[in-house]
């Protein structure tokens, strides 16, 4: 049998994931560009806005991948609702939003 007919009910989602997280990942393992700010505090809040909009995106990504069965977008909406849980629950408690980011992919890759 092909294994690409042998995708988990959530492989689509995963592919759309990783190629979306290829764009804030890649850029985030080369050497950042130096912060031009006067102060540590605004380099660190504009790194926390980056890893904010990273997230916003990943989970814009999630709920609009078109899913192929009933099945797909029940485990898919029971990822999106971990997610969001997690970082409702990381928002309150004040963990910075690169956590986070960290954070969402390992509830996605290790699912």
């Amino acid at each position: 049998m092909n294994r690409l007919n042998t995708i988990t009910p959530v492989g689509t989602l995963l592919a759309a994931l990783a190629m979306t997280a290829s764009t804030f990942i890649a850029p985030a393992s080369a050497e950042p560009p130096p912060c031009r700010e006067a102060s540590p505090q605004a380099c660190h809040e504009q790194q926390e806005n980056r890893c904010r909009s990273a997230i916003e995106s990943m989970l814009q990504t999630m709920k609009a991948t078109p899913l192929k069965s009933e099945r797909e977008s029940k485990d898919v909406a029971e990822l999106i609702t971990r997610v969001e849980k997690m970082l409702s629950d990381n928002r309150s408690r004040g963990i910075e939003e690169c956590r986070s980011w960290g954070d969402l992919n390992h509830i996605v890759v290790h699912q």
